[in-house]
């Protein structure tokens, strides 16, 4: 059941993402906010039926506003922006490489190394990234597969995303030394949530195409909510490490909104790059 449920869970993130990038042009501090606010009653209902409502110390509040709000905001603005830009079959899987940053980040915030079967995992998540710029049917190098990925300008803004990301979770399970992580989590989406909201102002709409939009908007409310129930109800069924593992198979599903939804090209250099790289992110878990 642990199972199915990170697999649906997963499809509900790569969804999210497919509307994330048909709302391009739509103010993505908006979009940051609506996806936060959509999870505060499941989180707020998580707190009430298995944690307790408590304020955390002054030391809490001084990492979560000076350090995780800010990397937060900025990694899903830039990620958001880099979805809207460029193909969502070639950038989605490069946000797995939050795994290899948070090898470096985890082991100078927190002094945690990779086993060997994570280094393991690495090599495979490198592979896969020289997978997603390989061309079949071409006599190519591995620099060059990789020229491939960066003549996609937005590739670098979701490379500083999965990098950010990594000294977020880092930063967060430092956090929670303060506060039980359900409780975290809650304040942390609020916290991300009222942010988001000060910097957006407005969420604009373009008047000929506000129905179709605004479906979207409401799409993208609504499965985030789903979303974030879904995460805490697999963890409670299945081990963590294992649930984000299974979880990470957004990626592939991705890679086939990328061809479906936006009728993309390379897909299938695509699609064995983003494989590679989730079960780097397997091993590396499991490491």
């Amino acid at each position: 059941m642990g199972i199915l449920i990170a697999i649906t869970n997963a499809a509900t993130v790569a969804f999210q993402e497919t509307l994330i990038k048909k709302l391009r042009g739509e103010n993505n501090f908006f979009l940051i906010w609506l996806r936060m606010i959509a999870a505060l009653p499941v989180l707020a209902f998580l707190v009430t039926g298995f944690s307790s409502w408590a304020f955390p110390p002054r030391q809490f509040w001084l990492l979560i506003i000076g350090v995780n709000v800010p990397l937060e905001v900025v990694q899903f603005y830039i990620g958001y922006t880099a979805l809207q830009r460029a193909p969502i079959s070639l950038l989605a899987p490069l946000a797995s490489l939050t795994s290899v940053f948070l090898i470096p980040v985890g082991y100078g915030i927190l002094g945690e190394l990779p086993t060997r079967i994570g280094l393991v995992g690495v090599v495979a998540i490198v592979l896969g990234t020289f997978a997603l710029g390989w061309r079949i049917g071409e006599t190519q190098s591995a620099a060059e597969s990789v020229r491939n990925i960066f003549r996609e300008p937005a590739s670098y803004l979701m490379l500083t995303s999965a990098f950010l990301v990594s000294i977020s979770i880092t930063t967060t399970k430092y956090v929670f030394q303060y506060a039980p992580p359900i409780l975290t989590a809650f304040y942390l989406t609020a916290a991300i949530g009222l942010a988001a909201l000060l910097l957006s102002f407005r969420g604009s709409l373009r008047a000929g195409e506000a129905p179709r939009r605004l479906s979207f908007l409401a799409g993208l409310g609504l499965t985030s909510g789903v979303s974030f129930g879904l995460h805490y109800v697999g963890l409670s069924l299945l081990p963590a490490v294992y649930y984000i593992s299974v979880k990470r198979v957004s990626v592939l599903f991705n890679v086939l909104s990328g061809k479906f939804v936006f009728s993309e090209t390379n897909i299938r250099e695509r699609f064995a790059g983003a494989l590679l790289m989730v079960v780097g992110v397997i091993l590396i878990a499991i490491g």
